[in-house]
């Protein structure tokens, strides 16, 4: 139950955090930045936001009990990757080269659906999540489980939206999604 709510709480955190801190990344504010206004980070938010949400919804309306642990641990996997290539497309060095050889309009057409893929996995896995963690918490009960989860999700988000910065940009988020373990396939018994 401990392994399972701090790693939905460190993801939704990280999830929280994207949306908090992309306008400074993507835009003007940080010196060697992607130079993007806000009418196109507008964009890039409303990509994750929206499919994120849509994501969740479908994964609520479909997702069988006995499929959702692979369901998280394919959305755990799709966040981390997407969060990697994100950190990597906001590198300096990255984007100089991209801009340079494609322009900031080739940049854009990367960032959006990749935000969008990252919405879906790091957004849309919440609702999983709590129905996993109110399983797992046995005779808890459902609403302290589920807002212990959230409570969570709120308490990391706002830790990483702190420490990615101008310098820092998705790094920690990205390192985030590396380190806690996705929730494993066999290892919870049968809810």
């Amino acid at each position: 139950f401990c392994v399972h709510v701090a790693s939905c709480a460190v993801l939704g955190g990280v999830s929280f955090a994207i949306t908090a801190v992309q306008d400074l990344i993507f835009g003007d504010d940080c010196a060697d930045s992607l130079d993007f206004p806000s009418s196109q980070t507008t964009w890039t938010n409303f990509a994750f936001i929206s499919c994120g949400v849509v994501s969740g919804l479908l994964l609520g309306a479909f997702v069988v009990r006995r499929s959702q642990r692979a369901a998280l641990l394919g959305l755990f996997s799709l966040s981390t990757l997407c969060l990697t290539a994100l950190s990597l497309l906001t590198t300096p060095a990255i984007f100089s080269q991209l801009r340079k050889d494609g322009g900031n309009d080739f940049i854009y057409m990367l960032l959006v659906p990749l935000m969008g893929l990252l919405g879906a996995g790091s957004l849309g896995f919440i609702g999983i999540a709590i129905r996993i963690a109110v399983q797992l918490g046995g005779d808890a009960n459902e609403v302290l489980t589920g807002g212990a989860l959230e409570w969570l999700v709120q308490g990391f988000g706002a830790l990483f939206g702190q420490i990615s910065n101008c310098e820092m940009r998705f790094l920690p988020c990205t390192i985030a999604s590396w380190l806690p373990p996705p929730p494993p396939l066999g290892g919870w018994g049968a809810p």
